[in-house]
């Protein structure tokens, strides 16, 4: 006999092709899978796909639909400011903030910036292995960092800030060696910087500002050859500023004021030929100010009609006298003791 199967709240009903006929299939109000039948000659292939209870479409693919449907869950869906098109059936891929790959069901941006996520991101999320932008920013959302989104290996932008996250950053994190953008600023982020961070050769900005991050700057930041901007101020970091920030090679942005930095300024800092803006101020560094970091040839420290860059300096404990390029009218100009 020929068989039809149907998939009602998990149970498998086989029915057989006399009893289609006889017309005696129960009807089906509340179908969890979809059926789909191939006929090959005279046989029938049967196949089901779990939908997560009808709240993505046929064709999504399941293991994506079930991360979405935990994620918005998980931060409170039904409070979003748009939530147009999640959890009613339709394919993901036009839910609000999802963009798909071109004919195909794979997740490759999620922009849910400033939709009033509250709540907490589920540990699913790193199973969406084609993501590679994530916009979070500008939320209400608590609770930690999942470390599984150290999974998320195609991911170019990790933009989290502007929310509450709390606990420490995952040195997981320093597995996503595509990363372009990480910003992680403006939450409740306790703990050190993780040494994996270094691994981010290719990233652009790392943006871990007003946390409460704790210990010292790791010297594998310095390894980061590619980046351009590295905000490290607002914390409660401690310690040395390491000689290996110097190896940047296009950094034009360091920011590292209102800390508790100490010990003197590496002479590698002003030999940044790309450095336009640094903030050192209200830390604890000491020492006189090295001749090398009022080098010449940078030209964020240029004497003559130059353009000066952005620099803070003041609120330290900096050793008299002071060398031209801490003097006004240089912008890194403060006081000595």
């Amino acid at each position: 006999a020929n068989y039809f199967s149907l998939m009602v709240a998990s149970t498998l009903v086989v029915v057989s092709s006399a009893a289609r006929m006889a017309n005696n299939i129960p009807v089906i109000n509340n179908i969890n899978t979809v059926v789909i039948t191939q006929l090959e000659g005279s046989h029938s292939m049967h196949s089901t796909i779990k939908n997560s209870n009808g709240l993505c479409a046929a064709g999504d693919n399941p293991q994506q639909c079930d991360v979405l449907v935990a994620l918005a869950k998980s931060t409170n869906y039904e409070s979003w400011a748009n939530n147009n098109g999640w959890l009613k059936g339709g394919s993901y891929c036009k839910w609000h903030g999802v963009t798909c790959y071109d004919g195909t069901t794979d997740v490759k941006y999620l922009n849910l910036q400033n939709n009033n996520l509250s709540g907490s991101l589920p540990e699913e999320l790193g199973s969406l292995s084609e993501l590679t932008d994530l916009y979070f920013y500008n939320n209400e959302i608590k609770g930690s960092i999942p470390s599984s989104l150290g999974k998320l290996t195609k991911c170019n932008f990790l933009e989290l800030y502007n929310n509450t996250l709390t606990g420490s950053i995952p040195s997981t994190l320093g597995d996503l060696t595509k990363m372009m953008v990480l910003t992680l600023d403006s939450n409740q982020l306790t703990g050190p910087i993780p040494d994996t961070l270094g691994q981010l050769t290719v990233a652009g900005t790392l943006s871990l500002t007003h946390n409460q991050l704790t210990g010292t700057i790791p010297e594998s930041l310095g390894k980061m050859t590619q980046l351009t901007n590295l905000m490290l101020n607002n914390n409660q970091l401690s310690g040395r500023i390491p000689e290996t920030l110097g190896q940047l090679p296009i950094v034009g942005s360091i920011y590292l004021g209102n800390n508790k930095l100490s010990g003197a300024i590496p002479d590698a800092l002003g030999q940044i030929d790309s450095l336009m803006t640094l903030t050192l101020e209200n830390n604890q560094l000491s020492g006189a100010i090295p001749d090398g970091f009022c080098s010449a040839s940078n030209p964020f420290f240029t004497k003559d009609g130059g353009t000066w860059g952005y620099c803070l300096m003041s609120g330290n404990k900096f050793a008299c006298p002071l060398p031209w390029c801490a003097l006004p009218p240089s912008p890194c100009a403060t006081q000595c003791q």
